[in-house]
């Protein structure tokens, strides 16, 4: 996923006193190495090593930020990069047929002739795009943080609607931030911009299809050719430099259905977290044992994140990029697995009452004057926008790819929380759009605890599935897959960096004298730091203290 930033004149004119400042800050104060193209009105960057994601012609440039899948598009040529295709689809194609385009993706047009700006995402919102706007200027980019360097006192106002959800909810919903001026380009949707007209919509809605009547074996045949072709199609587009492998079932998967050539091509790579021997993490015993069988080039690197103590510098440590793009498994599970149910913020069937009586607890009456809009009527506002059929489900998938939240908490122990941590260099086959436009066909219900997902590994070829799992697969009802029975779990070994910072917030008499909370309960709730609650407390207010303070 590329790194980039656009800044769009209405009046064709950039001022360079509003641009450093947010180049400065793109440039990660000039450590960030950048090609930048500046255009009268237009200036676009993109962090160096993205720079194949770029392409130019004589009057336009395209981005494309992720993967597209232009198949059923024949009139797009094959010969080309991603970006030169988009930018053909741009002027080959109406807008509105955006819905036959596919895979996971944030992509940017501009045509410097027209000066005119087209910002686009894939059906289901993976890759973020934020968007700051006023009268004269339109900026965007796959990270928050340089739109904040523009903004004037009064536009950097918080929200107080995306607080309120946060806290009463557990993330943010829709295309809200904590900003009121700044928002995340809604899923399945183009921004056209020209001059001083700017104009939003929507390509696609999900249509659902009834599959309770159909065989269990046979859609999961359905999905597991599906994922194959689409695995294949990643690799041989080279949308990665490393291949994650754990002893999980995501991983595994992804190995079990690339070719033989692309297996032996591939480079694979195991973190191994720098407090736990690699003899003794059961992901790397796992990957390790797969990796002799298939003969794979194969490499385990020590991380170390965990020994810094949580402050706000991980909100700039975040932003650093890794030395090469890895391609994971990420959220096979969570979907596949149906461990949203498990572990999303938002609990599916929720009550005013209970909402209510939270949001009274936790805020003062001064912040809950400048509400426009009770949390609760946010959350069925959001699950109304789904077809009835998969509303829920639909619901959990737009809460893993969509919270503001998870792109700005580093240092958060929201296992949930983890897609935009990766949108600087991770791919994942489990983020493209026909997948999971599949995958929302099948009801929950024959998703849930794992038993689909082992249904699909009972069509991997035996040598697959020999190996011992480190998953919640093996639990499934029905399972025939075999543990890995040696070795520690790396999750259940953590160590605890955010007790000195819980204590540090508890007694930071600040905090509290804003007008944010209802003082009186607050503190009464937060006693437990290990509570979800106060969890979310300290993440809140270790970022307030960066990027607010």
């Amino acid at each position: 996923m590329a790194t980039f930033l656009g800044i769009y004149s209405k009046q064709h004119k950039l001022e360079p006193q509003v641009i450093e400042p947010i180049l400065l800050d793109f440039s990660l104060n000039k450590s960030r190495p950048l090609l930048k193209k500046e255009y009268p009105g237009m200036m676009f960057c993109i962090a160096s090593k993205f720079k194949n994601a770029f392409s130019e012609t004589e009057h336009s440039f395209s981005l494309v930020s992720g993967h597209i899948s232009f198949e059923n598009l024949k009139q797009i040529s094959d010969n080309k990069s991603c970006s030169e295709k988009f930018d053909q689809f741009i002027h080959l194609s109406k807008l509105e047929d955006l819905n036959k385009i596919e895979g996971a993706f944030a992509a940017v047009n501009y045509d410097q002739k027209e000066h005119s700006l087209i910002l686009a995402n894939d059906k289901f919102g993976v890759f973020p795009l934020f968007i700051f706007e006023n009268e004269n200027y339109i900026l965007f980019s796959n990270e928050y943080q340089p739109l904040l360097q523009f903004q004037n006192k009064k536009e950097k106002n918080l929200d107080c609607n995306a607080i309120a959800e946060f806290f009463t909810l557990g993330t943010t919903l829709g295309d809200k931030t904590f900003f009121k001026s700044i928002r995340n380009l809604s899923s399945a949707s183009y921004l056209i911009a020209k001059d001083e007209k700017t104009e939003q919509k929507k390509y696609h809605k999900p249509a659902i299809a009834s599959v309770n009547e159909k065989d269990i074996q046979l859609l999961a045949q359905e999905v597991f050719q599906l994922f194959t072709k689409i695995n294949q199609e990643y690799s041989d587009a080279g949308t990665t430099d490393l291949c994650l492998l754990s002893a999980g079932a995501d991983s595994r998967l992804i190995l079990a259905t690339l070719t033989d050539e692309q297996r032996k091509n591939t480079q694979f790579y195991t973190s191994n977290l720098s407090f736990l021997d690699a003899n003794e993490d059961k992901d790397v015993i796992g990957a390790t044992l797969l990796a002799k069988k298939f003969q794979l080039k194969h490499r385990v690197e020590k991380i170390s994140f965990y020994e810094h103590s949580f402050n706000s510098s991980y909100f700039d440590k975040g932003r650093e990029l890794r030395d090469a793009n890895i391609y994971g498994g990420w959220h096979g599970g969570e979907v596949l697995g149906a461990y949203c149910l498990n572990a999303a913020p938002v609990p599916l069937h929720l009550t005013f009452k209970e909402v209510d009586k939270k949001l009274r607890s936790l805020f003062s009456w001064r912040f809950r004057w400048k509400l426009t809009k009770h949390p609760y009527q946010s959350y069925l506002e959001e699950k109304k926008k789904h077809p009835t059929s998969s509303e829920d489900f639909l619901f959990l998938i737009e809460q893993l790819f969509r919270g503001f939240f998870t792109n700005i908490y580093g240092g958060s122990r929201g296992y949930w929380l983890q897609p935009y941590q990766l949108t600087n260099h991770g791919y994942s086959p489990f983020w493209d759009s026909r997948f999971l436009s599949k995958i929302i066909q099948i009801p929950i219900e024959q998703l849930k605890d794992y038993k689909f997902y082992n249904t699909l590994f009972s069509l991997c070829e035996k040598r697959f599935t020999e190996i011992g799992f480190n998953s919640p697969i093996t639990n499934a009802e029905g399972n025939t897959l075999p543990k890995i029975n040696i070795g520690l779990e790396p999750k259940q070994q953590l160590p605890d960096v955010h007790h000195e910072a819980y204590l540090a917030s508890l007694q930071d008499e600040k905090i509290w004298k804003r007008s944010f909370y209802n003082k009186k309960k607050f503190k009464s709730l937060i006693q437990n730091e290990f509570d979800p609650l106060a969890k979310q407390w300290l993440d809140f207010e270790v970022w307030y203290k960066r990027y607010v303070n």
